[in-house]
């Protein structure tokens, strides 16, 4: 049997741990968040391309998931969660890539 100063600290944790998880599920629109940093933009469907905007680029190698927001580099720059290219393009915490995911203002300095 599980002591009740456990089984507390376990139900809010579990109310932490969903807060935190609600937030990074919202609906998120990565058409609009990549469409700030990579140009040329092409494609149908659910898979888009555009020039990499982590190496200079004059093909289009860079495609990105617009349900999911996934990316990858085809020439080899990485891949990734959307939440992980917002961090890396703008060099924040997850946290804040959180908060501009759901297009709340964050200060980049």
């Amino acid at each position: 049997m599980i002591s009740p100063v456990h089984t507390h600290t376990h139900k809010l944790y579990n109310k932490v741990k969903n807060k935190k998880r609600s937030h990074a599920t919202k609906p998120i629109d990565w058409f609009y968040l990549y469409s700030r940093t990579v140009s040329n933009i092409r494609g149908t469907g659910l898979w888009r391309n555009g020039l990499c905007p982590f190496h200079p680029d004059r093909n289009n190698s860079f495609g990105f998931h617009l349900r999911d927001g996934g990316y990858k580099c085809f020439a080899g720059c990485g891949s990734g969660s959307g939440l992980q290219f917002i961090q890396r393009i703008y060099s924040i915490p997850y946290h804040l890539a959180v908060r501009l995911a759901n297009g709340e203002d964050v200060y980049i300095g």
